[in-house]
């Protein structure tokens, strides 16, 4: 038993030394784009990212989805105008939107589309809300507003999330690394997991119902969204991890295992407290 504690150790350890790696690859990017930030969209200006929205979404958090200030970047959101009349009414107040032509592409699998509205003011023009069905589930949702998407790339939105200060901006810069190279998507698990998606690739793949889930594609190496949940998710893992090892201790009832215990406690919290300071040295 004690050896099986070893090896679990050292592979503990070894994921917590290539955690920190991409914490820190991910502290040294943001802090590359500070300093190239007047020639960044120069380089990248070929590359769109569309913010696919498809649950409910407050004004202060449509707010945060428009504020980045990548050029080449839309809000696509879609909402059930039958189940939430009085949000509707204020973005079309707000936005000054106006219903517009709405006509499949036919790439994708859309059903349920009842309108799609664009804004008359210049500056809201990187908004596109699409009016759905309530019967509409997540991945027809998704697939809806993909197909309207200006934009090559597409960035599905976690509920409740908004982007981290010059995530679109790294997106773009993560893809323009990878010209040449075939992919079919940028995957995260760093706070709350992200996918940018290729649109050819959700197209070939019939949309979002029947695209390849679990280990597929190329990996970021920070994080992407900014949200509550994504500090609580940490707080419930590491109680799951002590829980855990308190049991695995109290079964054992061995000397060694506490010490082995207390190694991964200790190894843990050290990967937390480092990857916090880089998170924080990373902002903007």
């Amino acid at each position: 038993m004690s050896e099986i504690l070893l090896i679990g150790l050292i592979v503990f350890v070894l994921l917590s030394v290539g955690y920190l790696w991409m914490a820190a690859h991910d502290h040294l990017r943001r802090r590359w784009l500070r300093l190239q930030h007047g020639v960044l969209y120069d380089a990248i200006e070929q590359i769109g990212i569309s913010a696919l929205v498809v649950d409910r979404c407050t004004l202060q958090r449509l707010d945060a989805l428009l504020a980045v200030e990548y050029p080449r970047y839309e809000v696509i959101l879609t909402l059930r105008r039958a189940r939430d009349p009085i949000l509707f009414e204020e973005l079309l107040d707000r936005f000054r939107l106006i219903r517009v032509e709405y006509t499949p592409s036919g790439e994708l699998p859309v059903a349920g589309v009842v309108g799609l509205y664009r804004s008359r003011k210049r500056r809201f023009r990187r908004l596109v809300l699409l009016d759905v069905e309530p019967r509409l589930a997540r991945n027809e949702r998704l697939n809806a507003a993909a197909d309207v998407a200006t934009y090559e790339y597409l960035l599905p939105i976690p509920s409740g999330a908004t982007l981290r200060v010059g995530a679109v901006e790294g997106l773009a810069c993560a893809v323009d690394r990878l010209q040449g190279v075939s992919f079919d998507r940028l995957r995260s698990w760093i706070g709350l997991p992200a996918r940018l998606e290729v649109r050819a690739s959700v197209v070939a793949a019939g949309g979002f119902r029947r695209l390849p889930r679990l280990w597929s594609g190329r990996w970021l190496p920070g994080p992407i969204f900014s949200s509550p949940a994504a500090r609580w998710r940490w707080i419930r893992l590491l109680g799951r991890i002590c829980g855990i090892g308190v049991l695995a201790a109290l079964w054992l009832a061995d000397s060694r295992t506490w010490w082995s215990v207390a190694a991964v406690g200790v190894t843990f919290l050290w990967v937390e407290v480092v990857q916090i300071r880089l998170r924080q040295l990373a902002r903007f």
